[in-house]
């Protein structure tokens, strides 16, 4: 039986991809490090020289392991030697025009596309002998996890707190604070310190009758 065994380095990839902020996914390349071990039905490794050889690899991950649709794929060329290979996903070409292929962070957080939206992504890898040969995927497909780092950087959607006093007049910007930001009342005497509005903080006109109480 043909043998995988796989290691997928996600400490700066993967905890990059589950940061949902649009600035964390603009700024960090959508890849993922993907290693791989590959034995053929005999147990002999794929590649078994030491320049090893180049091979036709299709990547698929899927949605499930019950019903599971591909929610990305992509091929790459290969060079495995002695069954060992190093690649990037993210990085080869779309498999053809129906076969989705979206950025590698949109599966793990953001909008992502619907099918996606699960914790049980897997990913499945068929290797094409030399010659243009479709082989079988690889069994059993090997679900995505996190590693640690990953994980908490999942945590960056939300923050855990803010340290007191740590959003003052200095970490907001002139005009950040528009009166569509602030719900009725929200602002009372309890919040303004004595003497804290003057002229200089009214623009003309600002405070008409309107705005104040009877007497």
């Amino acid at each position: 039986m043909k043998r995988l065994l796989l290691s997928l380095l996600t400490a700066a990839t993967l905890a990059a991809a589950l940061a949902t902020s649009a600035r964390a996914q603009t700024s960090v390349p959508a890849l993922i490090n993907y290693q791989a071990y590959v034995t053929d039905d005999a147990g002999l490794p794929y590649g078994n020289t030491l320049a090893g050889t180049n091979f036709d690899v299709t990547f698929k991950i899927y949605n499930s392991a019950a019903t599971p649709a591909v929610v990305w794929a992509e091929k790459q060329t290969v060079t495995i030697a002695q069954g060992r290979f190093s690649v990037l996903l993210g990085n080869g070409v779309a498999i053809d025009g129906s076969t989705p292929r979206p950025a590698l962070n949109s599966l793990f957080g953001g909008a992502p596309p619907a099918a996606a939206v699960n914790q049980n992504l897997s990913i499945g890898i068929t290797v094409n002998t030399p010659g243009g040969t479709t082989a079988t995927e690889f069994a059993p497909r090997q679900q995505l996890v996190a590693n640690p780092l990953a994980l908490r950087a999942a945590s960056a959607a939300t923050a855990d707190s803010v340290v007191g006093s740590s959003i003052n007049s200095a970490a907001i910007l002139d005009g950040a604070i528009a009166s569509a930001d602030l719900a009725a009342l929200a602002v009372s005497t309890g919040n303004i310190a004595d003497n804290a509005v003057t002229n200089a903080k009214l623009a003309d006109n600002a405070v008409g009758n309107a705005e104040l109480a009877d007497a």
